[in-house]
């Protein structure tokens, strides 16, 4: 799934703030109306599953981010809609690898499968001192979900403040 803001490459990935489109789950593009997520400042985030409404508590860290305390409404839609919504909370229910891109916001496979941080030392010897380690080649990240930035909404005009007269 792909979803957020933030640094290309880096997992201080940062989306607290941000609202987001997702555009593919599991490798097949999302369908209208597609589900969108917004992650508050205050760790909250809320959204649509294109059906139905969901809100809940997320958290990232060491570049993972774990979604709990989901609530949801449960109206019934078409079967298609269902089925995305399906793999949308399936996405969700499991903390997983976050990576930022050129726009887009990548969920990855669930954070149990992130390869273990490098602990070669900075001279790329083995912590023990042993012969200098040859660093894994970077292995992209299978996408479970892809996010867009959402557009902003629109003023709404009723809200505007009337003319002085």
């Amino acid at each position: 799934m792909c979803l957020a803001r933030s640094m290309v490459g880096n997992s201080d990935v940062t989306v607290a703030g941000t609202s987001w489109i997702v555009v593919e789950l599991a490798g097949r593009a999302t369908s209208e109306p597609r589900p969108q997520l917004t992650f508050g400042e205050g760790g909250r985030v809320g959204g649509s599953t294109g059906v139905n409404r969901l809100g809940g508590r997320y958290a990232v860290a060491d570049g993972v981010l774990t979604v709990t305390d989901t609530v949801m409404t449960r109206m019934a839609g078409p079967p298609d809609a269902m089925d995305q919504e399906q793999r949308l909370l399936e996405v969700l229910g499991e903390p997983r690898q976050l990576t930022a891109g050129e726009g887009e916001l990548i969920l990855g496979g669930p954070a149990a499968d992130a390869p273990a941080p490098d602990e070669s030392a900075p001279d790329g010897s083995a912590p023990d001192g042993s012969a200098p380690v040859e660093p894994a080649p970077e292995q992209p990240i299978a996408a479970a979900a892809r996010l867009a930035p959402a557009p902003a909404p629109a003023p709404d005009p009723t809200s505007a403040p009337a003319p002085a007269l």
